[in-house]
């Protein structure tokens, strides 16, 4: 997935556009990109796990927030689902006594690219799709869960 931002150049002060995306590939992985075309400065870096909150909101403001929730109407994740969750975003068990208490529908909310990558952590079929306003608003959010790491 990838988002345009402006940015102003550092070198030359000349406002443009940057890059910034988010992939996964062994693993989530995000980078930013900038090129100025008036003094050639440019730059790039990667990085791993969740993007930093500027450049992860320019993501979720481009493609919308995406939930990953149990499918077929079920409340919350099999035993099994929820040991890998809780190995792939090395949850502690207060936070996973938390999520698994919850008295509504176990929803996680994110990006695209994180929802997808979760899912394939999961040990059952799980949905994901663009969330509404109101189910926004009880979901868990993956950069919280996954900054716990």
């Amino acid at each position: 997935m990838n988002a345009i931002l402006p940015f102003n150049c550092p070198t030359c002060h000349a406002q443009h556009h940057a890059s910034v995306y988010q992939a996964e590939h062994h693993g989530l992985r995000w980078g930013f990109g900038f090129h100025c075309a008036q003094c050639s400065d440019a730059f790039e870096f990667d990085d791993v796990g969740v993007p930093d909150e500027p450049y992860r909101h320019v993501l979720l403001e481009q493609d919308g927030t995406w939930l990953l929730e149990p499918s077929s109407g079920a409340k919350s994740f099999s035993v099994h689902t929820w040991i890998r969750l809780r190995h792939a975003l090395a949850l502690d068990l207060t936070t996973l006594a938390r999520l698994k208490a919850l008295p509504h529908r176990v929803r996680i909310k994110g990006t695209a690219v994180e929802m997808n990558w979760l899912a394939q952590q999961c040990s059952e079929p799980v949905s994901i799709r663009q969330g509404g306003e109101s189910e926004l608003h009880d979901a868990f959010d993956f950069a919280t869960l996954f900054s716990s790491r």
